[in-house]
């Protein structure tokens, strides 16, 4: 696959979301997307685990992950490492448009869980 398939394959990822979110849901359909939505990501971390602990290789990028954000929990630094062990900063395309950066279309992080190291936990 070439870069450009890549970059068409994550537009049509991005509409197809889009299109999701901008759907209206009853509240029981709602909650049922939320829960599934929910279990795809710790499936995620669940798999980045397990690949972590059978690869050196993978290991590393985890902990390169890690090192960057100090403050993300283990999971989300699990699913920076198995989104885009690359990256260097995680913002949301309104912070980073807001310095005056943009980003490629199709590269972002889809999912991150909304839980921090509390500041008791960091250094």
């Amino acid at each position: 696959m070439n870069e450009i398939d890549t970059v068409f394959n994550g537009y049509e990822d991005i509409t197809k979301e889009d299109s999701v979110k901008n759907r209206q849901y009853s509240k029981e359909e709602y909650a049922e997307f939320k829960r599934n939505e929910k279990s795809q990501i710790y499936e995620l971390i669940d798999k980045t685990a397990e690949k972590i602990v059978t690869s050196g290789e993978e290991f590393k990028k985890y902990l390169d992950s890690q090192s960057k954000f100090d403050n993300y929990s283990v999971g989300n630094a699990l699913l920076v490492t198995a989104q885009m062990p690359k990256s260097t900063q995680l913002r949301d395309m309104a912070n980073w448009n807001s310095i005056g950066a943009y980003t490629r279309m199709g590269a972002f992080i889809q999912k991150l869980t909304r839980e921090r190291k509390s500041k008791e936990n960091a250094r």
